[in-house]
């Protein structure tokens, strides 16, 4: 298993995806059960971050994809979960990691195990938070935009309908006009209707 896992490198890895996805499943599936029986897990973990690795240009992007996916950064990916593979297959330096879980590995190695079977939760590292709210600050600042630019675009079909509005009631007014004016036939009480008739109108248009 391991091996098969260190040469997948060289051949065509999985999207990132797919390998979060995995590792996410791994992780899950030895948090819920006993730690003596959850070692086999995490080498498999370690395993899939050697598939993931090669697939990123810098440490500092694939530490940044680990916080993201996964809570840890680089320093537990590399120093925990593929030393693990790598010692696995004999070609790890050192002290081989002793033990049936793998906080009893990190401690065989002169490693401390951080949370629940060597697992960092994201809530134990305040820093692990810091991708995940920039992502949410992303997206709500391209939400407010998207909004405030429907909210432009309502408000200039509200002003074109106002302007059509009162064209309309402009042209009507003027029509009647002609026909209710006292020097057309019309009267005055008639042409101070219309003209009340027209004020209501632009007031509500």
């Amino acid at each position: 298993m391991a091996n098969q896992a260190l040469s997948s490198h060289t051949e065509v890895a999985r999207p990132l995806s797919t390998l979060a996805s995995l590792i996410k499943a791994k992780l899950k599936e030895a948090e819920d059960i006993a730690e003596a029986a959850s070692r086999p897990y995490w080498v498999e973990v370690g395993e899939l971050l050697i598939e993931a690795k090669p697939q990123f240009d810098t440490v500092a992007e694939f530490d940044k994809w680990c916080r993201r996916q996964f809570g840890f950064g680089y320093k537990q990916a590399q120093g925990t979960y593929i030393k693990l593979v790598t010692y696995e297959t004999g070609s790890g330096r050192g002290q081989k990691p002793q033990g049936t879980t793998l906080s009893e590995a990190i401690r065989s190695v002169g490693g401390t195990p951080r949370g629940h079977h060597g697992y960092q939760p994201r809530t134990q590292n305040p820093n692990d938070w810091r991708p995940q709210i920039d992502d949410i600050a992303e997206r709500a600042r391209r939400e407010a935009e998207r909004v405030r630019d429907e909210e432009l675009t309502r408000q200039q079909e509200r002003d074109e309908e106002r302007k059509l509005a009162m064209r309309l009631i402009d042209i009507g007014y003027k029509v009647l006009a002609k026909e209710l004016h006292p020097d057309s036939g019309g009267s005055r009480d008639a042409m101070s209707r219309l003209n009340r008739v027209r004020d209501r109108l632009k007031a509500h248009a």
